[in-house]
């Protein structure tokens, strides 16, 4: 009888670690853990109950570990090499400051994520620990999961991405502390402006990963959270400690610091401050941003599709819309003239979400919606866009403000009278 022939639930308990083990492979077949099930716990003290990878009664007698999804040395970990480092059953594995860390080969989906048994998706704790983890992504144009994750209808870029893990396959929320992003990201660009210096909500880029860049940049960054070229997972050894006083956010962005006195473990606490406009719940009170954004929500009464007019003076890419809101980028003439009437003014106007690509050749070229779609030439004000009145492209005025009269091309870091927001499709 083998392992791969049949389906069984195999429960090993080793001090705090209960690791339950489902169908996979054959011990040796190099699978691994990879698949199995999550631990719900994180000791890695001694041998308990449970005899290594026989299931037997008993205290854990230590043997070598094997591909078998099984902690046989009795340590907490499932599958790692002697050494705690190296290549084992399909993973590379790394130990950094005292925790081990493993990179296995994944089919590039984020929702098929599995770790190795005693292990989970990595939460980055420091920009010193990313830094050490790029070893595990040894190849140039290459990336790999972590444990973050943004949510479907987060409003802006930088909203709504929360640390995850898995708890008996199922997706569930972690604690963390803010995630430490390189510059410039999460950004959440779609193909034909990646190189857009601004960042604008799309809906497409919802996963985090450590990449390194065909160059040889080592970068964290935001991606399409299914895809051929992502290859690795990134999973770490589960602590049995938490380390309090560090920053993070909660729900819809309330401030707060993780706390390791409440009974159920890690929790971030909230720290109510003032309320900004700035895309997070800054008071804890539930609500973004509105008021203190100035925004006024209306309908188009002929397609039903609900807006925000927000008058705050912000940059383009600080423009906070709201759960369920985004930047709107008006992709028929009836949704250009009836946002135009709704207080875009004549002067600069308002900030819409409306790109052209850094490098265009021509001031009319390259002009899209976020989702790559061309703007018509008729959505523009007489003579524009124009670069400022040169009549000639000189990378300058890459973003559109919405006016009374039509379409502006303007630069993205001008601060505009505000925005105009748009119900997530």
């Amino acid at each position: 009888m083998t392992i791969a022939r049949f389906s069984f639930l195999f429960s090993l308990t080793l001090g705090c670690l209960e690791l339950n083990y489902g169908s996979g492979g054959s011990a040796g077949d190099g699978s691994g853990g990879v698949g199995a099930g999550a631990a719900t716990g994180g000791s890695a003290g001694g041998p308990t109950s449970g005899g290594g990878g026989s299931g037997g009664s008993g205290p854990c007698m230590p043997s070598r570990e094997t591909c078998n999804g099984l902690d046989d040395d009795c340590d907490g970990i499932a599958d790692e090499p002697d050494s705690g480092a190296g290549e084992a059953c399909g993973c590379t594995w790394l130990t950094w400051s005292d925790r081990l860390y493993a990179a296995c080969t994944t089919v590039g989906d984020f929702d098929q994520l599995a770790c190795p048994a005693g292990t989970d998706l990595v939460v980055l704790g420091s920009a010193e620990e990313r830094a050490a983890l790029y070893v595990l992504v040894p190849d140039l144009g290459a990336a790999a999961f972590i444990g973050l994750r943004q949510d479907d209808d987060a409003p802006q870029t930088a909203v709504g991405w929360r640390w995850v893990g898995r708890d008996n396959g199922a997706l569930v929320t972690r604690d963390g502390p803010l995630p430490p992003w390189s510059a410039g990201q999460p950004n959440d660009r779609a193909p034909l402006i990646e190189t857009e210096p601004v960042s604008l909500e799309d809906g497409r880029e919802n996963c985090g990963f450590l990449f390194r860049t065909p160059s040889g940049e080592e970068t964290m960054t935001d991606g399409m959270c299914s895809g051929p070229d992502v290859t690795r997972v990134l999973c770490e050894e589960q602590p049995d400690d938490c380390s309090s006083g560090v920053a993070c956010r909660g729900v819809l962005g309330c401030p707060g610091v993780l706390d390791c006195t409440m009974p159920e473990g890690e929790r971030c606490v909230p720290s109510p401050s003032e309320e900004l406009c700035n895309g997070f719940d800054d008071n804890c009170d539930g609500v973004l941003d509105d008021a203190v954004c100035g925004c006024q929500a209306f309908t188009d009464p002929g397609t039903g599709r609900a807006y925000k007019g927000c008058s705050a003076s912000v940059l383009i890419d600080g423009a906070a819309c709201g759960p369920g809101f985004r930047l709107a980028a008006p992709g028929t003439a009836d949704e250009l003239t009836f946002l135009a009437g709704m207080g875009a003014g004549e002067g600069d106007g308002k900030h819409v979400g409306i790109l052209q690509p850094l490098g265009s050749m021509e001031v009319e070229e390259g002009w899209a919606l976020l989702d790559g779609t061309a703007v018509p030439s008729t959505f523009w004000s007489m003579k524009e866009p124009n670069e400022g009145g040169l009549g000639a492209e000189d990378d300058l005025q890459n973003c559109a403000r919405l006016t009374a009269l039509g379409l502006r091309d303007g630069e993205c870091n001008s601060q505009m009278n505000g925005y105009f927001c748009e119900q997530i499709p």
